[in-house]
């Protein structure tokens, strides 16, 4: 059965409703039938439209919240991560930075960079260990328009410009891995190989054009 709405033009210069009103049809049921392939049943035409379709199949939403990889990076730097937080771009304005404070209020929130190890940062720094580094300074973060940012220590003591220019370009050589890091990774994942290799584990199929199944 299909049903119908009617719309007619009154009098009045305004649409009334009539209906809905039954038409003496039977409803159809049509069984439509495809030939499917896997990927390398495809022609090359094809493979290389389902590849297109699929570009960014494996950077979907936060592709990069791995803390575990990340941490391995950080913990040279006497530093721990939270890439939930972080902002970054990796195109034209190419930035990359972590919120260090609850913008959003969330109450499960981490803030998204800090000191671990201060030792281990000061020493990576290339600057000689003294007791008043101990939970002298913070990193923090600002934002510029557009959505970038940066991060920069923040400090509760007096420091020699000397020592403030080595922990600053300490956490610069941090952010700058991080950055290189998320532009190899992305390059990598939305590179042919790793596309095909994310059809076949999970066994897509497709149309003889190339459109997924």
């Amino acid at each position: 059965m299909i049903l119908l709405l009617i719309i007619i033009e009154s009098n009045n210069e305004e649409f009334k409703k009539v209906g809905p009103i039954k038409e003496n049809k039977k409803m159809k049921i049509i069984t439509k039938k495809y030939k499917v392939f896997n990927f390398d049943e495809l022609k090359e035409e094809a493979k290389d439209k389902a590849i297109e379709n699929l570009q960014d199949i494996n950077v979907g939403i936060e592709w990069f919240d791995n803390d575990e990889v990340y941490n391995e990076m950080a913990k040279n730097y006497g530093l721990k991560v939270v890439m939930s937080e972080i902002c970054f771009d990796l195109d034209r304005a190419n930035y990359c930075y972590f919120e260090t404070y609850n913008h959003s209020q969330k109450k499960d929130y981490k803030i998204g960079i800090y000191i671990a190890d201060y030792k281990k940062f000061v020493k990576k720094a290339e600057l000689k260990w003294n007791k008043k580094f101990e939970n002298s300074f913070v990193i923090e973060h600002k934002h510029y328009g557009g959505g970038a940012g940066k991060n920069f220590i923040d400090y509760d003591l007096d420091l020699k410009e000397s020592e403030s220019e080595k922990l600053e370009s300490c956490l610069e050589s941090f952010i700058d891995e991080i950055l290189k890091r998320l532009k190899d990774d992305y390059n990598y994942l939305t590179s042919e190989e790793s596309i095909i290799e994310t059809i076949k584990v999970n066994d897509y199929e497709f149309l003889a054009s190339g459109e997924l199944f």
